[in-house]
C-alpha cells in the first residue's frame, strides 16, 4: 500500500515539474506562440508623416505575437542605418501599445529615420524594417533662371522626372522640353515653335508614363507628341481642345483635361477615344477650365483639377463622380488660383496654389491634411510631381526655376 502511494505522490510531482518546464499553457503562452528564442518575431513600422500642427510624428507598428515576448525599443537617428546603438526613443513593455508619438516642439531641419526592435524573455532583439519620417520638406535644391540659353526658362509650367532622376521641364515660351539630370545640371533640349512634328505652341504639360515614354502636352496645337527620354518624336494625336496635364493608366489608357472645352477626354493605349465627360459649370461633375489629373495609388480614384471652379473633383477611372474637395478662397483647404496636381508615394494629393505660394495636401478622400508654404517664393507656382524617392518638385513660373523637396 505505501509503494502504490509513493509511486503516486512520484508521478503527481513528475507531473508539476513537466507542467512548469513548458510554461505557461493559455492563448498567449501556447508552444505554438513560443517563437524561437533567438530570433523574436519582426514587427513591421508604417512610414511616419511629420505632423505640423502639433510638431510630432506617431510612430505605429505591428504587434509581436511570440508568447515570450519582452518589450519593444524604438531608436531613431538622423542617418540611415538604424541600430541598436542608436538614439533609443522609447521602451514600451506592453504588447498591445505598438505606437508612440515622438514629439519635436519645432519642425525638424533634418530627416529622422526609424526602426523598432522586438525583445523576448531571453533577451534577443530583431529589428523591423526602417522608415523615414516624411512632411518635412526639407529644400535641396533649385535650378533654372529665365533666358533662352541651355538651362535658363522661359514661362516654364510643369516638370516630370524618369526612374533615373533626369528632370524635364515643358519650357512654355521657348518652345522647347529641357533636360537636366538629378543635380540640377542641364544636358539637353528639343522642341521649337510649329505644328511639325516634335515642334511645339506653348508646351504646357508633361508626364513620364510608365511605358517610360515622356507625354507633351503640346497646348496650341491642340495634341500630344510623345518622345523618348533622349527627346526622339515617337508618335502624337489629337486632344481636339487645349490639353492640361494628362494622366497614365499602367495599362496604356491615357486621361486628358481638355481645357478649352471643360470636359474630360479617355483614350485607350492606341489613342482612339473611349469616353467624354463634362460640361461647363460648376454642378457635381461639371467644369471651367479642368487643368490636371491624378490618380489613387490602385487606380480606382481620378482626381481632376477643375481649376476655374478652385477644387477637385474625384471619379472613377470610368468617369463616374464620387466627390469633391477643396475651394475658392485663401483660407486653409481652399485654392486661391488652382495651378497643379500630383500624387505622391503614400496617396496624399498636392495641390498647387498660383497666388498664394503654397501647395496644399489631402488625404486619398479629400480631407485637408495641412498647407506647405514653398519658402521664399512669390506667387507663381504651378506644376509639381514626385520621384520614385519620393522627392517633391515645384515649378515655379514666374521666377523661371524649378524646386526640389526632400520627402
Amino acid at each position: 500500500m505505501k509503494k502504490v502511494i509513493y509511486l503516486s505522490i512520484f508521478f503527481a510531482l513528475l507531473l508539476v515539474f513537466n507542467t512548469a518546464c513548458k510554461g505557461p499553457t493559455g492563448p498567449a503562452g501556447s508552444q505554438g506562440d513560443q517563437g524561437n528564442p533567438a530570433n523574436p518575431s519582426a514587427v513591421v513600422l508604417s512610414t511616419p508623416r511629420f505632423n505640423s500642427t502639433t510638431a510630432s510624428a506617431e510612430i505605429v507598428w505591428t504587434i509581436n505575437v511570440d508568447g515570450n515576448f519582452s518589450e519593444y525599443r524604438l531608436y531613431r537617428s538622423d542617418t540611415p542605418g538604424v541600430t541598436e546603438s542608436s538614439t533609443l526613443v522609447t521602451t514600451v513593455t506592453n504588447r498591445y501599445s505598438s505606437f508612440y508619438v515622438d514629439v519635436f516642439g519645432s519642425k525638424p531641419t533634418n530627416y529622422f529615420y526609424y526602426k523598432v526592435y522586438a525583445y523576448n524573455i531571453p533577451g534577443a532583439s530583431t529589428p523591423s524594417n526602417e522608415v523615414i519620417l516624411t512632411g518635412l520638406y526639407i529644400f535641396k535644391l533649385s535650378f533654372g533662371s529665365s533666358g533662352t540659353g541651355d538651362g535658363e526658362l522661359d514661362y516654364p509650367t510643369d516638370v516630370a522626372v524618369d526612374d533615373s532622376g533626369n528632370i524635364y521641364v515643358a519650357d512654355g515660351f521657348n518652345y522647347r522640353i529641357q533636360k537636366f539630370d538629378s543635380d540640377g545640371n542641364y544636358l539637353d533640349q528639343w522642341g521649337s515653335l510649329g505644328t511639325g512634328d516634335g515642334q511645339f505652341d506653348r508646351p504646357s504639360s508633361i508626364e513620364y508614363a510608365p511605358d517610360g515614354y515622356l507625354y507633351v502636352g503640346d497646348f496650341g496645337n491642340n495634341r500630344i507628341q510623345i518622345f523618348d527620354t533622349d527627346g526622339n518624336y515617337i508618335d502624337k494625336f489629337s486632344t481636339t481642345g487645349s490639353p492640361g496635364d494628362s494622366f497614365i493608366a499602367e495599362n496604356g489608357d491615357i486621361y486628358v483635361p481638355d481645357r478649352t472645352n471643360h470636359v474630360v477626354r479617355w483614350f485607350d493605349y492606341t489613342f482612339a477615344p473611349v469616353l467624354t465627360w463634362g460640361i461647363l459649370g460648376s454642378g457635381n461633375g461639371q467644369f471651367n477650365g479642368p487643368i490636371d489629373i491624378g490618380a489613387s495609388l490602385d487606380g480606382g480614384r481620378l482626381y481632376v483639377l477643375d481649376s476655374g471652379n478652385g477644387r477637385v473633383q474625384a471619379f472613377t477611372n470610368n468617369g463616374v463622380y464620387l466627390s469633391q474637395f477643396s475651394g475658392p478662397g485663401t483660407a486653409p483647404g481652399q485654392c486661391d488660383n488652382c495651378g497643379g496636381l500630383a500624387v505622391d508615394n503614400y496617396g496624399l494629393v498636392y495641390v498647387t496654389d498660383w497666388f498664394e505660394g503654397m501647395i496644399q495636401i489631402y488625404d486619398e478622400y479629400g480631407g485637408f491634411i495641412e498647407e506647405f508654404v514653398v519658402p521664399g517664393i512669390s506667387p507663381g507656382i504651378w506644376g509639381v510631381c514626385f520621384d520614385i524617392d519620393n522627392n517633391l518638385y515645384v515649378v515655379d513660373s514666374w521666377n523661371n526655376v524649378v524646386h526640389v523637396f526632400g520627402p
